[in-house]
């Protein structure tokens, strides 16, 4: 009798041990067509410890000698925002192709470094907006181009969390603007790239935002103070002559985890939300709930966050270009050219923010 081969499989290597760990493992996993094969955390004990822990066969001592792992098809950049910059230049010159972790730099003045690392013929660079791959919110996004609820004229997106209300969580890189930290980076650029891509807008005339660190003051492990100077919180217009966008974010919410996606159109309406997942009210009154294909189940219970579930289909999406030359399953895919746009919105967003804290504050009256 003869053995048929193995089906091929693709071998994923993850340069940090964070949101590495929590998503993309398991989202390649749950492909059945991807492995997490290698990993390079801060330090060969960190990557050992790490690798035990999961199974992953592989535990490099830095991101150099994984990048140099001749037995990758992928690498991904998973390290804090501060590192990207390192560790995509060392990935880029493996030829392989890159998904880099959101944002990709800290600023649009920070990309331009990645814009001239040389890549190889071909060579594709990924950025995490894994939105873009939710079933839900791509059937929004085709109920909008469609012209099912006319022109779209208002889109709100706001999220939030709770892990930042408590004084006592101790300060973090995340709480540090300087390293790229904060919301407005952490969560803004997903939500300010899924008003793009529901919209199809590819640039804002214009910006206006506020941002806010919510708690001033965090200790750390040995009881210092440090200034928070990163924003746990923020909001933001972004308007063009036929749309308005009104994105917002927190995590220093005090109730529960949300993501609500509201958009106003001319002849109707539609609405998403982690509790009642896709809806599209017609002027008639009439109301859909579309379940599309590819939902997971375990998204539609709500037993899993919405970004760990875009990102399971994200990377089945990846797995089918790099495994079967599928380009049309990647063709929604945010590549790093695109962040571009995206960081100089964000930029607008900041500099907007620093001039309303600059200005004369309104002395209000009393009666």
């Amino acid at each position: 009798m003869t053995r048929r081969p193995a089906a091929r499989r693709l071998r994923v290597g993850l340069i940090g041990t964070g949101v590495g760990v929590r998503t993309y493992l398991p989202g390649f996993a749950a492909t059945g067509r991807a492995d997490v094969v290698a990993i390079a955390g801060s330090s060969p004990a960190r990557s050992r410890e790490v690798a035990a822990a999961t199974a992953v066969p592989t535990a490099h001592g830095d991101f150099r000698a994984l990048c140099a792992d001749q037995d990758l098809d992928l690498i991904c950049v998973t390290s804090p925002n501060e590192f990207h910059y390192e560790h995509f230049a060392a990935a880029a010159a493996s030829g392989r192709p890159v998904v880099v972790e959101k944002p990709a730099a800290v600023d649009a003045r920070d990309l331009r470094r990645f814009l001239r690392v040389p890549l190889a013929p071909g060579q594709q660079v990924f950025v995490d907006h894994q939105l873009r791959f939710n079933p839900y919110l791509r059937r929004l996004r085709a109920c909008l181009a469609g012209g099912e609820i006319g022109r779209p004229y208002q889109l709100r997106i706001h999220q939030q969390g709770v892990g930042q209300l408590a004084a006592g969580v101790p300060w973090a890189w995340q709480f540090d603007e300087a390293r790229g930290g904060g919301v407005r980076l952490a969560m803004g650029s997903h939500l300010v790239d899924l008003a793009g891509y529901l919209l199809g807008v590819d640039a804002w005339q214009r910006v206006t935002g506020s941002v806010d660190p919510v708690v001033a003051v965090r200790r750390d492990g040995a009881g210092g103070s440090h200034r928070v100077t990163a924003d746990s919180a923020f909001s933001a217009m972004l308007a063009n002559p036929d749309a308005t966008a009104l994105v917002s974010a927190s995590a220093a919410a005090a109730g529960e985890s949300l993501l609500d996606v509201d958009v106003l159109g001319t002849a109707g309406e539609a609405h998403f939300s982690l509790r009642d997942k896709l809806r599209i009210f017609g002027a008639d009154g009439a109301v859909r709930v579309p379940v599309p294909e590819g939902v997971e189940p375990a998204e539609a219970a709500n037993r899993v966050s919405v970004f760990k579930s875009s990102f399971t289909c994200f990377a089945r999406a990846l797995t089918a270009a790099l495994l079967d030359g599928d380009a049309a399953a990647v063709a929604d895919a945010s590549m790093l050219a695109d962040q571009e746009s995206l960081l100089g919105t964000l930029d607008a967003i900041l500099d907007s923010a620093r001039v309303l804290s600059a200005s004369p504050q309104p002395t209000g009256s009393t009666r």
